[in-house]
């Protein structure tokens, strides 16, 4: 369906607008300021709905008592119905809708039909598409061909949250396992109890033999003693051979004492001959002093060892699970790049990522007007294939060439252009209205009339 009849009075800057639109191209002129947007505006807030009225949409210089209104009159549909659509203002966005065919049959919810009619808003303005963010474009392309990412986002988000603790907890575990690099593992040694043991014991042995040592030192300097007191005695008695009779008894004392003498170096002969048996050697306790000092440090080694394996399995347990996540993560966007894939796009070659719309491969704000224009009118015509009828704003920002491609690709697909663009004065093209003072200039309505 296209609009075969356009109505507006006080709407913005229309005063009154009447159109009979007999082709397939409509083209509003005039300079600005004098109701070309106002006059498209009035299609969009008589097609659309609340959601694309503004708060006041009323001519500012419009009595209380004159009409304010729109009314689109829409070609046959394919059962040859032909609609007529009315919205009249009351007040601010209050508005009275009126839908009804020429047999004055109305949809039971008028709103609804309009919807039905209009449900890719785009044919109001596709240029703002052109217009638009990279990631607007995306979600309006994702909403045309019924694209819903959220769970996948959601997940997504999850697991890489989920991912970031991981990774920070990775990090802090691979400074400590770097940090560990210069360790050495500890070879296996005794136990330190056990070198303690055989150390006292040594200790307690050496003390025992020390004491029987210092028994023969002392024993044997008793023995000297002795041995001097023999020999001392023993001159004595040459010396008083002489006066034996005088000293008789004093050489009886003498003897008995030499006896005794005689005794008690014979008790400690046989006592060093005996003690002497045995092996009596100290035994060194360095090497023990040593081997308790590797066993401490080894323990402390040890320690730093089984440290640093808790560390690298906790580092290596932390990097895997990372990984798990990353691939958890790549799963999800391989399903989203699935749907894209699968997805029914309104022209060939066109897809999505998650940033940006591209086509041929190319991001859009790259590709060149023609490219840009050419998946524009798709995504517009793809969203209402039941009113075939999109509205160009700013129409003097297209090139001569620009506004050519875009009359081609409309026809060839049997759409229908309302095309705003400023002018100094009526161009007299076929179809062509020039606008002035919020109505159309007299001379082009006229001129129309008479064709």
């Amino acid at each position: 369906m296209h609009i075969a009849h356009l109505f507006t009075e006080n709407v913005k800057k229309v005063v009154s607008v009447e159109i009979y639109s007999g082709g397939d191209h409509v083209t509003l002129e005039g300079q600005n300021r004098h109701g070309k947007s106002s006059t498209l505006d009035s299609i969009m807030y008589t097609l659309g709905g609340t959601k694309d009225i503004p708060s006041d949409p009323v001519n500012r210089n419009a009595g209380e008592k004159d009409p304010k209104h729109s009314t689109v009159t829409l070609s046959p549909d394919d059962k040859g119905r032909e609609w007529t659509i009315s919205r009249g203002w009351t007040k601010g966005k209050n508005t009275k809708l009126s839908v009804i065919d020429q047999d004055g049959f109305a949809p039971s919810s008028t709103q609804t039909f309009l919807d039905s009619l209009t449900a890719g808003k785009l044919i109001f303005n596709p240029m703002k598409f052109m217009n638009a963010e990279p990631k607007e474009r995306v979600e309006e392309i994702k909403k045309l061909v019924g694209l819903d990412f959220t769970a996948q986002n959601e997940k997504y988000q999850e697991l890489y949250k989920k991912r970031t603790v991981v990774n920070s907890r990775v990090s802090l575990l691979k400074g400590q396992v770097d940090g560990n690099a210069s360790l050495v593992e500890p070879i296996p040694t005794r136990t330190l109890d056990e070198v303690k043991i055989e150390r006292a014991e040594i200790k307690v042995k050496n003390e025992k033999i020390r004491e029987k040592l210092d028994d023969i030192k002392n024993t044997e300097a008793r023995s000297r003693i002795e041995r001097n007191y023999i020999f001392k005695y023993q001159n004595e008695i040459v010396a008083i051979e002489f006066e034996i009779k005088r000293l008789k008894k004093e050489k009886i004392e003498f003897e008995a004492k030499i006896a005794k003498a005689q005794e008690i170096n014979t008790k400690s002969v046989e006592y060093l001959a005996e003690i002497k048996k045995e092996k009596l050697e100290l035994k060194p306790t360095t090497h023990l002093d040593d081997e308790i000092d590797t066993i401490t440090n080894n323990a402390v080694n040890q320690t730093n060892w089984d440290n640093a394996l808790v560390t690298k399995k906790n580092f290596d347990k932390a990097e895997a699970e990372s990984k798990d996540i990353t691939s958890k993560m790549e799963a999800v966007k391989a399903s989203v790049d699935k749907q894209i894939a699968e997805a029914k796009m309104p022209i060939k070659n066109l897809t999505i990522d998650g940033k940006n719309v591209l086509y041929n491969g190319i991001e859009f704000d790259e590709a060149s007007q023609e490219e840009q224009i050419t998946v524009t009118m798709a995504i517009a015509m793809a969203g209402n294939p039941i009113l075939k009828v999109i509205l160009i704003r700013s129409g003097s920002l297209l090139d001569t060439k620009s506004l050519a491609y875009l009359k081609e690709i409309a026809t060839k697909y049997k759409f229908q252009l309302w095309v705003e663009r400023v002018a100094d004065k009526a161009s007299g093209d076929e179809n062509s209205f020039f606008i002035e003072d919020g109505g159309i200039q007299e001379e082009k309505i006229n001129d129309n009339q008479a064709d």
